[in-house]
């Protein structure tokens, strides 16, 4: 008769993360691999009318969002290095017409004409901001135009500048982004790997395969069989973004995560030798820049996860890992520039976990499941690349003395309790026949920004049993 033991464990929780110091494993026939879904890009929103519209500014605000909306999801605010004019903003303009020399700008009144001549005459350079009037600008982009002099002609009421088109690196001496509801849910079954985008909500949706198949294999003493998967992942990403574009400097970044995470994995160990070590499963990212404001900034989530078990097995025996956790609202404030301004709430994972043995053994395992959530920032064309996020690592150590034939079941959440056939327990109970278990929950929660710190900013470690189960 198969010997079983069945306990209670895991949690998953979430935070920022840095890699779990242990070895990771990948088969070079990896049925999950990278995958990079295509920008999801924003175009510009109208700026409202302003009635000093004509009257030249070195502080703009630019709204950027999915097209046909007018919801605005990025906000990004220039201090440019010479007065300019947004011409959105001008109600009584009627056309622009672009060349590589010049800038016609069309007026439906003579008023306005002579009041614009008079004005950008009185500067030598003068910064021209265009958006979809004309011909001026590529698709999902504003142009952006360096003005010298100007002709007037009051018949067509028509004021032409010669200009040079620019960029924002070279227009702006700082820069302020603030981005806000841009949520991103995944879904992922053993069946499927699409990837699907929805640009009218910008959520992303996809699959990993996780069929059965062995994910890892030591051969001839471990093989780790994966029997299913299924994760869950949701993200609602917002933030705040202030840089020096002059000097090359970042002032202030900070992103708050929203996340909702749900994993169930079973995962079978064959075991034909003694053997102590880690082994994970660790596919290749799965990267989604789904915001996209061309030549200004460019983010998205990155997202990452990895399963596994720390094993030490006294003898040849077979493992199955039933494991599940779920966070329904766990959020993580990053601070890229302060660090102590960094701070989590939320992160109440509810869990499941069995450990089957088939064999009367002696096994140390400790099955974990983590996630990592970040998100990557490339500004002005590479002026600035940095990313950062969090990882959510839950794991359950679990040692077990299998002596006789018995099957114990502790069920789920997050204060098991199983009750005993006879024997009161603990140290005092002799474990000749019955099953010894010390088992404990631990769940870390890690923030990092890639180039600057990568630390725990949330631990706990529960005792959940240390007991003998015995039923003679």
């Amino acid at each position: 008769m198969s010997r079983l033991i069945s306990l209670a464990a895991l949690a998953l929780a979430g935070a920022v993360a840095a890699a779990p110091s242990l070895r990771v494993a990948r088969q070079a026939n990896d049925t999950v691999n990278a995958t990079v879904v295509n920008s999801v890009t924003l175009a510009p929103i109208q700026v409202p009318a302003k009635p000093d519209s004509l009257v030249p500014q070195t502080n703009v605000s630019l709204d950027y969002g999915l097209n046909n909306t007018g919801l605005a999801a990025v906000n990004i605010t220039l201090l440019t290095n010479y007065p300019t004019i947004l011409l959105e903003a001008i109600s009584s303009l009627t056309t622009v017409d672009c060349s590589s020399e010049s800038v016609a700008i069309t007026f439906n009144n003579v008023d306005d004409l002579d009041n614009a001549y008079t004005q950008w005459s009185a500067y030598d350079k003068l910064l021209l901001i265009t958006n979809h009037m004309g011909d001026c600008d590529p698709e999902f982009e504003r142009g952006f135009f360096l003005a010298g002099t100007y002709a007037a002609d009051t018949s067509s009421l028509t004021l032409t500048a010669t200009a040079e088109k620019t960029d924002v690196n070279s227009a702006s001496s700082y820069m302020k982004t603030q981005f806000h509801g841009l949520p991103a849910a995944s879904t992922t079954d053993p069946t499927r790997r699409d990837i699907i985008i929805d640009p009218d909500k910008l959520t992303y949706s996809s699959t990993w395969d996780l069929p059965s198949q062995v994910l890892y294999e030591y051969d001839p003493y471990v093989t780790v069989t994966a029997q299913s998967g299924q994760l869950d992942l949701s993200v609602g990403l917002s933030g705040y973004l202030e840089f020096d574009v002059g000097a090359l400097s970042l002032d202030a970044l900070h992103v708050d995560f929203e996340t909702s995470i749900k994993s169930d994995l079973v995962l079978e160990l064959g075991v034909t030798a003694p053997y102590n070590n880690t082994f994970a499963y660790t596919p290749d990212a799965l990267v989604y820049y789904i915001v996209n404001v061309p030549g200004i900034i460019t983010f998205g989530p990155e997202l990452l996860f990895s399963v596994g078990a720390d094993l030490d097995v006294l003898a040849a025996v077979d493992v199955v890992l039933d494991v599940g956790a779920e966070v329904a609202n766990g959020t993580v404030h990053i601070d890229f520039v302060d660090w102590n301004a960094t701070a989590a709430a939320g992160w109440e994972p509810t869990y499941h976990a069995n450990v089957s043995l088939s064999e009367k053994a002696v096994v140390a395992v400790n099955p974990f499941v983590s996630f990592t959530v970040g998100v990557a920032f490339e500004l002005l064309g590479g002026a600035l690349d940095l990313s950062g996020g969090l990882t959510p690592k839950a794991s359950f150590p679990t040692t077990a003395t299998l002596d006789a034939s018995q099957e114990i079941g502790a069920g789920s959440g997050e204060n098991t309790t199983v009750t005993q056939p006879g024997g009161e327990g603990g140290d005092s109970a002799a474990c000749t026949n019955g099953a010894a278990v010390v088992s404990d929950f631990e769940f870390s929660l890690t923030a990092f920004v890639t180039q600057w710190y990568n630390e725990v900013i949330y631990d706990v470690k529960v005792p959940i049993a240390d007991e003998c189960y015995s039923w003679v």
